[in-house]
């Protein structure tokens, strides 16, 4: 069923009560004095008076509800004929299905033997209608996908939305509808996407900087770490120098029997060992730095995001028409 804005809203509520047994009520409007009115004299802001949309018996309650939203600009809710709430999930045939069985089944089977009544209902259950797609649901269905790649931006819904359009053109070659419906959709996925691809960019950016700046900081740190050690080694070892050095002076004064002399050595043998075991105390033991670990992981994550990107602008440019 296509749903222009140019129908007036009896003849809206008239066709879906009729066509597929439920009730449409239009928020913010009084609808019962409104009835000769058109959907383009409520919609808000003003839409294209060429406005449409196509559902069919595979359309979702809740995709319904965001075309005449998309579409139109206006709020609706659907109920079943006794005004009870619908389940969002569930498509235009599951409610007529419901409702057929009731009407029809339901009866047959009242009317039917107790031995004849479970054949019935076995029969009923091994129908299983081979679906046969028309232009309506295909067109129906790439508005589903189109719906759902615009909330979620992500590369599988824009894959699913890419793979209905294909569908759609081999399934249909000669459909200038679909060729039409197509073309629009995918002006509009190019411009989703392209800003997609321009938000994903910037955060890309962004956490790139960030890890620069933390393995910037972290290889620092673990060079000045190094270059601090080789420093105290450099000052251990001239110490260790100087204290061999005392050490055979205080030597050569015992075996000259100058022990007076020997003896005030002592004080700068024990400042040398002191000044060793106090580098040695400030050496740092050099090993994984944490902060480098994590920008080397942060890098890693920054390559796969960046390949990611590169996939997702290459699928998108197949939104362009050619």
């Amino acid at each position: 069923m296509k749903i222009t804005i140019k129908m007036t809203i009896r003849e809206l509520l008239d066709k879906f009560e009729n066509d597929y047994k439920l009730r449409v009520n239009i928020l913010d409007v009084d609808m019962y004095k409104n009835q000769e009115a058109s959907i383009l004299d409520i919609a808000s802001p003003k839409k294209s008076i060429n406005s449409s949309f196509t559902i069919s018996e595979n359309s979702r309650i809740e995709d319904i509800k965001n075309m005449f939203y998309i579409t139109f600009g206006i709020n609706i809710d659907i109920k079943d004929l006794e005004d009870n709430p619908i389940d969002l999930k569930s498509t235009i045939s599951k409610m007529l299905k419901s409702s057929r069985d009731y009407n029809l089944v339901d009866e047959e089977i009242q009317n039917a033997e107790p031995i004849k009544k479970i054949e019935i209902v076995e029969e009923v259950k091994k129908e299983v209608p081979k679906k046969i797609y028309t232009v309506s649901d295909r067109i129906t269905l790439i508005n589903e996908k189109y719906i759902s790649y615009q909330k979620t931006e992500n590369y599988k819904s824009m894959k699913q939305l890419l793979s209905s359009i294909e569908e759609a053109l081999i399934s249909q070659p000669e459909s200038f509808e679909i060729k039409e419906h197509v073309k629009d959709i995918k002006k509009k996925s190019y411009e989703v996407s392209n800003l997609s691809y321009r938000k994903k960019r910037f955060m890309i950016i962004v956490f790139s900087v960030i890890v620069s700046m933390v393995f910037i900081v972290g290889t620092s740190i673990f060079f000045l770490e190094i270059m601090n050690n080789r420093k105290l080694y450099s000052q251990i070892n001239q110490t260790r120098s100087e204290l061999n050095s005392i050490r055979f002076e205080k030597a050569k004064l015992l075996g000259s029997g100058e022990m007076t002399q020997a003896s005030s050595l002592d004080l700068n043998i024990q400042a040398k060992i002191e000044e060793i075991k106090r580098l040695k105390e400030n050496l740092k033991k050099v090993g994984p730095n944490i902060i480098l670990i994590v920008s080397i992981i942060g890098i890693l994550i920054s390559c796969i995001l960046i390949v990611k990107l590169n996939k997702y602008e290459i699928t998108s440019n197949r939104f362009i028409n050619q």
